[in-house]
């Protein structure tokens, strides 16, 4: 068949990754045994009735489709598109799942886009199909786990093919997580910097935004919440940024007062940099009464001595 023709590996993230998905196509196999007695067996394109508009399997996904998918679902360039299922209207290929060699990503509904979910291969240790689910657990208890209902996977509805396709899907999805292996905290910010630095420099700043912005969130971690801030700012998008600012002040331990006063810190500069200098002031106080005497600003200037002078 044509989804299992021979592809082309040309610049690509995780080459292993890929062959992994490959081979699991040609190799894992649903069956319907009754009473010891193989009844019938179908790998996973016979099972899903795979299709080159809504639901595709690589290297079978056509281009435009790629070019739209990388844009709506925040793929990096270099990405390599391996499964799609379109559930929106049109094929407007901004709602449904996609699987690439770094991560899965769904987006139940596209009148929400930024609320998506996104799993990296290297944050699973295996997938198991359960109730309806694909169940991703990463290391740790069995609590530590994210459900993907099927249905963001397939098209046809019935329970047979719910069963088979969650089956074969979970087995083919724990051979791509064993190919990767978790990244330290420190070496996700560092590479993540790099990107982000990367397509500023080529005048990118939509694609750096949508980078920050899944940092944030799978990472759980503010060090790009200022750079967020500040393009919502310069979009004109004030209320946006200043929400920012303070939902990740809130959620910061109260000793965390290095990390709030730099928070607090762009929070007032936004404020200033739009005229508004009460709340500007307002903010200042905060960052003089807490804030670490050494910590700088990007002029390498003291935070602390910059809030004393604005007041």
């Amino acid at each position: 068949m044509e989804a299992f023709g021979e592809a082309k590996f040309d610049v690509m993230i995780h080459k292993e990754t890929v062959d992994a998905f490959v081979e699991g196509l040609k190799s894992e196999k649903a069956k319907w045994i009754i009473e010891g007695i193989l009844i019938a067996e179908k790998d996973l394109a016979q099972t899903i009735d795979a299709n080159s508009s809504d639901l595709c399997i690589y290297p079978s996904i056509p281009n435009d489709a790629k070019y739209k998918l990388r844009s709506n679902f925040a793929l990096e360039l270099d990405e390599e598109i391996l499964y799609m299922r379109d559930s929106s209207f049109w094929n407007s290929r901004n709602q449904g799942i996609v699987v690439t060699d770094c991560k899965v990503v769904c987006i139940p509904d596209n009148d929400d886009i930024e609320n998506r979910i996104v799993i990296r291969w290297e944050n699973v240790d295996y997938v198991e199909y359960k109730d309806e689910c694909l169940y991703f657990f990463g290391y740790g208890d069995r609590d530590n786990n994210c459900p993907i209902h099927i249905s963001h996977f397939l098209k046809d509805p019935s329970d047979l093919t719910n069963d088979w396709g969650g089956d074969i899907l979970s087995r083919i999805f724990t051979q791509m997580a064993k190919t990767q292996v978790a990244e330290s905290a420190e070496d996700i910010l560092l590479r993540t910097a790099q990107e982000y630095d990367k397509l500023i420099e080529e005048g990118k700043e939509d694609e750096a935004l949508q980078l920050a912005l899944n940092f944030r969130e799978e990472q759980q971690n503010v060090s790009f919440t200022p750079y967020i801030a500040w393009t919502y700012h310069k979009k004109g998008q004030d209320k946006k940024a200043i929400q920012l600012l303070d939902e990740d002040i809130a959620e910061l331990a109260e000793d965390n007062l290095w990390k709030k006063s730099e928070l607090a810190y762009w929070k007032y500069s936004i404020y200033e940099d739009s005229g508004d200098m009460l709340e500007a002031r307002k903010t200042c106080l905060y960052v003089v009464k807490n804030a670490p005497s050494d910590l700088t600003n990007d002029n390498n200037e003291s935070i602390q001595e910059d809030a004393t002078k604005r007041m």
